[in-house]
């Protein structure tokens, strides 16, 4: 009995001796237990989170009975019920009747080329006769009457005075005058840019400035006005300008 005694009270000091660390060891068992318990619940968490179904913008909107308070303002939204047509213009016509398109498009070629054709005009001499001084085409040459080295702008056609002259074309009178050195003189527009001359004509002449004249009617008969080629027989100065610049008047008779 002895022996018993004293075994216990020597366990009773040890525990009394060790309490402190026995008490701190529990401590942190409970802290462990307690922090494994919260991880374990976050990622339970977490785990049901990541198994949420998505749910799309329209679903949500159609999980919400939205209420609108008389502050709100209504906001119209685009109509899914409208048809919109993935025509594009051109094959939206073609599904119209029509001429076929090689037709169409040949038509319509045809119409755009006569639109840009420029009018080919018929030309006349104005007076009928021998051409005694041809256009220089800019080179010089001797003048009879002057005596002196000159270019030749126009063409001569020899006629008797009194004969008459004739509009080469149909055109516009631009001007009527007399030139103190060309005498009597006329000039008629043209189409595509031409302008004829008609110099050394009496001083009667049958056509005002404005005047619609056609190819072939008589504006005036042919003189000796013209003091700069007094020297040469009777004729008539025909002289054809191109927009502003001298032509040979041949070239515009076919």
């Amino acid at each position: 009995m002895g022996k018993i005694r004293f075994s216990q009270n020597k366990f009773t000091k040890f525990i009394a001796g060790k309490g402190f660390y026995l008490a701190l060891a529990l401590s942190l068992i409970g802290t462990g237990v307690a922090t494994w318990v919260v991880v374990d619940k976050t990622l339970n968490s977490v785990s049901d989170i990541s198994e949420a179904p998505i749910i799309s913008d329209e679903q949500r909107e159609s999980n919400y009975n939205w209420v609108q308070t008389p502050s709100q303002t209504p906001v119209e939204k685009p109509q899914s019920d409208v048809a919109i047509s993935s025509q594009t213009p051109q094959e939206s016509s073609s599904s119209q009747p029509q001429d076929t398109p090689s037709q169409s498009s040949s038509d319509a070629s045809s119409d755009s080329t006569e639109a840009q054709r420029p009018y080919r005009q018929q030309f006349m001499l104005p007076v009928s006769g021998e051409v005694i001084n041809e256009y220089s085409d800019g080179e010089l040459v001797k003048s009879v009457t002057l005596n002196d080295w000159r270019t030749h702008d126009g063409i001569d056609i020899a006629a008797q005075a009194g004969t008459e002259v004739k509009a080469a074309g149909d055109g516009t009178v631009m001007q009527v005058y007399t030139d103190s050195m060309w005498g009597k003189c006329i000039e008629i527009e043209h189409t595509n840019g031409l302008v004829s001359y008609y110099f050394s004509l009496d001083e009667n002449v049958a056509v005002n400035q404005g005047d619609a004249v056609t190819i072939g009617q008589t504006i005036g008969t042919v003189s000796d006005t013209a003091m700069c080629e007094v020297g040469l027989d009777p004729h008539l100065h025909f002289a054809v300008k191109e927009f502003g610049e001298w032509i040979n008047p041949i070239k515009i008779m076919e």
